[in-house]
């Protein structure tokens, strides 16, 4: 049963969701970029957020294919995930725990 991922129930955004693996998969910053919001929150605790805080994070910026970041979305995408109100996909499914 565990993990599930929900993202096969709706073609057009597994169609997206697809094209975020392959980017992922590939290291593609560039295609990664188009799916990384301009005010992405990175810390909770401060506020720290946007797209350049969120590269310095990752050393997306000198190095990119050598950043951490790809072995964590590929953790996160392998473990599924679930439509949430069908508003949003949220990743990894195990999340659900935390809205109870």
């Amino acid at each position: 049963m565990f993990p599930f991922d929900e993202s096969v129930n709706n073609a057009d955004f597994r169609e997206i969701y697809n094209e975020f693996k392959i980017a992922v998969r590939n290291k593609d910053l560039q295609a990664l970029d188009g799916f990384i919001d301009e005010e992405i929150l990175i810390s909770f605790d401060d506020g720290i957020g946007g797209k350049d805080d969120f590269y310095g994070r990752w050393s997306l910026n000198d190095e990119p294919e050598e950043s951490e970041l790809w072995a964590e979305l590929e953790i996160i995408i392998n473990l599924g995930g679930y439509f949430c109100d069908d508003n949003f996909f949220v990743a990894p499914y195990n999340h659900w725990l935390f809205k109870l």
